[in-house]
Formats: structure tokens, C-alpha cells, sequence
């Protein structure tokens, strides 16, 4: 019975605890909400916000803001900070309700629709629970009005001197005013906010963070603005449009193509890539193939082969045939023959090495047997080595060959003269019994001779002719 007890406490626990931990693991709940407006250009418009917690009081509240800033421009708010252009930052401390509200005046600086939109916001509230906030928007309708007078534009106005025909820029035939109230958010990715010398004085352009392209903020009539390539040698604005070639690789069209060889069999032609032209050729042979003239992250310029049909780039390399670089377009060859045939390679290069070897050992050891002739020969003709040189080592070699060689010739003949003489009849005949009579052999003559079985008197000696 008492187990039975210690179970069911230990399960009773157990079921209290479960549903106090699902109660941690929510926040609060929340709204941020704005009021939408309409207004005209050159006007100045108040934007009301409020932050409400839906149980508890509001302790403090941090929101991130942002707007477009070729649109509005930011004048100011109770408790509002600007973080850049077109960013904005609110803190505020609750008064013991559930509700934080605060406003913003901007001017409208031309025509059309914008938004106010958080980025992020956070809440805390009595106990120290966060509050999850289901975040609104203002939006804000801009009729055409009067030009507004901002900030940037005065600076500008006065800098240059009071001629705004001075900042006037001509890009594809469209004028524009170089401009630098663009906002954080425009930026186009990789690039980074940076200042250079420009017309004057110290102007804001961005960076590519990892290259080394440079933009210029540019607005048209309509005050419609957007980011141009900018050259720093002739200080230049031209279109920018950025192309994706690869995951990791970007290139930039160029629309000044001066100087530049164009490969044959190709036509010039005009080609539109986001509402902007760029100087194009076409394949003659090829319809649906063209070559544009671009630069990559690094700054190398050169041409990219476009396909209509795909709509992929792709870096152009001449065969050879339009006047271009020959070797490198042959050393291009190698290197991709190479990468493909990489083991081949290899194999062939080990071959190579060891045929060499082998070839190097066999002309070591027919020099070894010469010098070991020459030695001979030398020793043999009792020749002093040190007092010739390699010349003359070589023709007295040739020299000591011939003389050898004759000598055994005449050795040669020699021995078969004599083996002829030798087998000759006369040779025999020459001999005749009759040429020696028992006269010339008198029995006086031996009677000094005792013929006996003593060997100390007569040792015989015999010779073996064969």
C-alpha cells in the first residue's frame, strides 16, 4: 500500500511539472502597429507607431525601423535615432501600461508608394517575459507636390558653388545628378559604403568588398535613382548590371569598349540587359550566340561568350584564327590536354625519364670500353697520355688502329705463305735419299761412341715435332 502511495506522488509530480515547463517555453504576445497616410511632395508627414503587449506591462521596448530613403527623408522622432540612410532605430521605457506609442516626421521627396517596415523588435514586460510582436506597416502615398529642398540636395548646391549643371552626368544619352542619399539596404550585396574625391570635395560611393568595381549613386529627372559603374581614371559613369557566370563568379558588362580587338566572324549589334544597352557581336555562323566585353570581381577585362537560347555566360577563348594571342591560346590547349589526360601524362613522363637513364648508362659503359682500349693501346705503343690533348688522343686512337690492323694483316699473310710453302712438293724433294751415301757416314767416324745400357754415356733427347 505504501509503494502504491510513493507511485502515484511520483506521477502527480511528474504531471505538475510537465505543464509548468510548457508555460516557460512561450513568450508574450505582442503588436507593433502605424498609421497609414497620404501627403504630397515637398510636405512634411507624421508617422504615429504603437507597441502593445497583449497580458502584462510593457517594461521596454528596442524596434529597428527601415524606409526608402529616395523617397522620404528622415527629420525626427521622440526617442528616434538614425542608424544610416533609410534605417532607423526607437527605445523606450514603458509607464506601467501595456502600450508604448511614438512618432516620426519625414519629408516626401517625390512621387509614389513606400513603406515603413521593421527589421526587428523586441519587448520585455513585467516578470521579465519577452514579447513576441506580430509585426505592421505604414504606408505612405506621395502625390506630386513641390520640389522638396533636403539636405543632401543643399550641401551639394553649395559645395558645387550654386550650379547644379555642374553635377549634371550623362550616362547612354539620359542625364542624371550624382546623388548620396541612397540607403544601407540598396547597397547591392558584396559591396561596402566608401568615400572618394569627386567633383570637388569627398563623395560617398561603395565598394566591391573583394574587388575592386566602384558605384555611384545617380538619380534621372524623376528622381529615380539607381547605382552606376564608376571608372576612377576619367571619373565616368557608365550602366551597371552585374551578371552571375558561376556560383563564385560575377561579371560586370562594360559598355566603353575602345581599343578592344574584336574576333572575326562576328557582327556588332546592341543588346539590352536590364533595361540598359551594351555594345554586343554577334556570331555570323551562330545566330543565337553573342560576345559581350565584361570585367570580373578582379578587374580582368576581356570578352564572354552569351547563349540566347541557355542565357549562360561563359569566358570566351580564341582558337587562334582571328589574330589573337596564338601561344597562349596553344599553351590553353596544353593545360586543358593536360587536366584531362593528367595519369597519361604522368605515365609518358616516367617513361621518358627511364629511357634517358637507360640511354645515359649505355653511353657510360661504350665510353668505359673505350677509354680501357685506349688504355691498351697506349700501354702497348708506350705513349704518354699527359702530353696529348683530346684532339690528339683521338687521331693517335685512329692511328694506332690502322698500324694493328696492318701488322695483323700482314701476320696473316705470313702464316699462309709458310703453310703453303710447307704443304709444297719441291719442299719434300729437296731432300734426297741420294744426296747422302754410306760414304759420308763412315763406321770410324762412331767408334768413339760406346752405345751401352749406361745412361750417363748417351741421353737421348727427344723432340716432339707435332
Amino acid at each position: 500500500m505504501k509503494i502504491m502511495k510513493r507511485i502515484a506522488a511520483v506521477l502527480l509530480a511528474l504531471c505538475l511539472t510537465i505543464p509548468m515547463y510548457s508555460v516557460m517555453s512561450y513568450a508574450a504576445s505582442g503588436r507593433v502597429s502605424f498609421t497609414d497616410l497620404q501627403t504630397k511632395t515637398g510636405e512634411t508627414v507624421e508617422v504615429a507607431c504603437a507597441l502593445r503587449a497583449g497580458t502584462g506591462s510593457l517594461e521596454s521596448f528596442d524596434i529597428t525601423l527601415k524606409y526608402d530613403a529616395s523617397l522620404l527623408s528622415f527629420k525626427e522622432g521622440n526617442g528616434v535615432t538614425k542608424e544610416s540612410d533609410g534605417v532607423l532605430k526607437f527605445s523606450g521605457k514603458g509607464d506601467g501600461t501595456n502600450k508604448i506609442r511614438f512618432t516620426m516626421k519625414f519629408q516626401a521627396l517625390k512621387a509614389g508608394t513606400t513603406k515603413i517596415e521593421v527589421v526587428n523588435s523586441t519587448g520585455v514586460v513585467t516578470g521579465g517575459e519577452t514579447v513576441e510582436c506580430v509585426n505592421g506597416t505604414s504606408t505612405i502615398q506621395i502625390a506630386e507636390g513641390t520640389t522638396p529642398q533636403t539636405e543632401t540636395t543643399e550641401q551639394t548646391s553649395t559645395e558645387n558653388g550654386g550650379d547644379a549643371s555642374q553635377s549634371g552626368i550623362t550616362v547612354s544619352g539620359k542625364s542624371y545628378q550624382f546623388s548620396e542619399d541612397f540607403n544601407s539596404s540598396s547597397i547591392p550585396v558584396g559591396f561596402v559604403e566608401t568615400k572618394l574625391s569627386y567633383n570637388g570635395g569627398e563623395r560617398k560611393f561603395v565598394r566591391q568588398e573583394n574587388g575592386s568595381i566602384v558605384l555611384g549613386y545617380l538619380v534621372d529627372a524623376e528622381n529615380k535613382g539607381d547605382f552606376f559603374l564608376y571608372n576612377e581614371e576619367d571619373a565616368t559613369f557608365s550602366p551597371y548590371v552585374q551578371v552571375t557566370v558561376s556560383p563564385s563568379t560575377s561579371i560586370v558588362l562594360l559598355e566603353n569598349n575602345e581599343g578592344v580587338k574584336v574576333p572575326s566572324g562576328y557582327q556588332k549589334v546592341k543588346l539590352t540587359v536590364n533595361e540598359h544597352e551594351f555594345p554586343a557581336w554577334q556570331d555570323k555562323k551562330n545566330e543565337g550566340f553573342y560576345l559581350v566585353y565584361a570585367m570580373d570581381s578582379k578587374g580582368t577585362k576581356g570578352f564572354y561568350q552569351y547563349d540566347t537560347e541557355q542565357e549562360s555566360y561563359q569566358r570566351y577563348v580564341s582558337d587562334g584564327t582571328d589574330g589573337t594571342d596564338k601561344a597562349a591560346t596553344k599553351v590553353s590547349k596544353l593545360n586543358n590536354f593536360i587536366t584531362e589526360h593528367l595519369s597519361m601524362v604522368i605515365l609518358c613522363v616516367g617513361l621518358g625519364i627511364l629511357l634517358l637513364v637507360i640511354i645515359i648508362i649505355v653511353l657510360a659503359v661504350k665510353l668505359r670500353h673505350r677509354n680501357l682500349e685506349l688504355d691498351d693501346l697506349y700501354e702497348e705503343y708506350d705513349i704518354d697520355v699527359e702530353d696529348l690533348d683530346d684532339e690528339e688522343s683521338d687521331d693517335k686512337l685512329v692511328s694506332l688502329k690502322e698500324e694493328k690492323a696492318i701488322e695483323e694483316s700482314l701476320i696473316e699473310e705470313q702464316k699462309e705463305e709458310f703453310i703453303e710453302d710447307f704443304e709444297d712438293e719441291d719442299f719434300v724433294d729437296d731432300f734426297d735419299s741420294e744426296d747422302f751415301d754410306d760414304e759420308d757416314f763412315d763406321d770410324e767416324d762412331f767408334e768413339d761412341f760406346d752405345f751401352d745400357d749406361d745412361d750417363d754415356d748417351f741421353d737421348m733427347n727427344f723432340i716432339d715435332l707435332n
